[in-house]
């Protein structure tokens, strides 16, 4: 159990729990320093008091508060009225003082996953070396730094594809690239994917990439820009693993490949960090 010292809201909860005085189910919603809490958990009695001390711990852990990332817009997002909606957009400082902008990639209970809109380097390297970036590679000192965040890894795939609304496919079943937009393969001769009518709902998953600055990107081309950037997802039982492509695609390689594939940071935080 953690310790929760010093703190007169902890005491007066604790000899509550104890006595009798709020018996936590009766108890719904706690209010401390305009933050409320509410258990998930409505059968909480005085035989686990630990899970509730727990709880009470994590809530009113700082780090969780802390206003993290401010709404920009929801330019990609399918409810504009939803700040948690999928594609919705972000300005963050993950804690070294530097803001970024990042799109909600999935929404897990109270936890928020964004993606970053750039690589986080401009290098390139292998998928098995991306994938162990931010514990033993260059990416250590980043994942140091960015404080105010739970968490910091390579997107899945598979989040990707539920992002996008195709939900069906699934990473560890599948070994055939597709078109972010149109869900299928989209054989133009330059580049393979391709959208008639212009309007890319998913460019802010590919885009600061290659090829973006020919469709819709607001920037020009950077010939520091990668070709794409690794998932976390290999294909069971081979030597691939999935990438995020130049052209808006989800595409496969040969994992010890480092041809032009570069780090694009998802970071976990809280609701309420928003």
């Amino acid at each position: 159990m953690k310790k929760i010292i010093g703190s007169r809201l902890f005491s007066f909860l604790l000899g509550a729990i104890i006595f009798g005085g709020i018996g936590v189910a009766s108890a719904y919603t706690l209010l401390a320093s305009d933050t409320s809490f509410t258990p998930k958990d409505t059968s909480w009695s005085v035989d686990n008091v630990e899970d509730a001390l727990n709880d009470i711990h994590r809530i009113m852990n700082t780090t969780a508060f802390k206003k993290i990332c401010h709404y920009v817009n929801s330019d990609y997002s399918k409810d504009a009225s939803d700040k948690y909606s999928i594609g919705t957009k972000y300005e963050c400082d993950p804690g070294d003082g530097v803001k970024r902008n990042f799109y909600v990639l999935k929404t897990s209970g109270e936890k928020v996953d964004l993606i970053m809109e750039e690589n986080i380097a401009k290098g390139t390297l292998t998928w098995y070396n991306a994938m162990k970036y931010f514990t033993d590679g260059a990416g250590t000192s980043i994942k140091s730094s960015w404080t105010n965040v739970q968490d910091i890894d390579l997107p899945k795939a598979q989040d990707i594809a539920n992002a996008v609304g195709r939900s069906s496919w699934k990473a560890a079943e599948n070994s055939t690239w597709w078109c972010l937009e149109s869900h299928k393969q989209d054989s133009g001769s330059s580049p393979y994917c391709y959208n008639n009518d212009g309007n890319l709902e998913t460019l802010w998953l590919w885009d600061y990439l290659r090829e973006c600055a020919s469709w819709k990107c607001e920037h020009s081309l950077n010939s520091e820009w990668a070709y794409g950037y690794w998932t976390r997802d290999a294909i069971v039982n081979t030597a691939n693993a999935w990438y995020v492509d130049r052209h808006g695609g989800l595409d496969y390689d040969t994992a010890s490949n480092s041809t032009r594939r570069g780090v694009r940071p998802v970071i976990t935080v809280y609701r309420s960090n928003l």
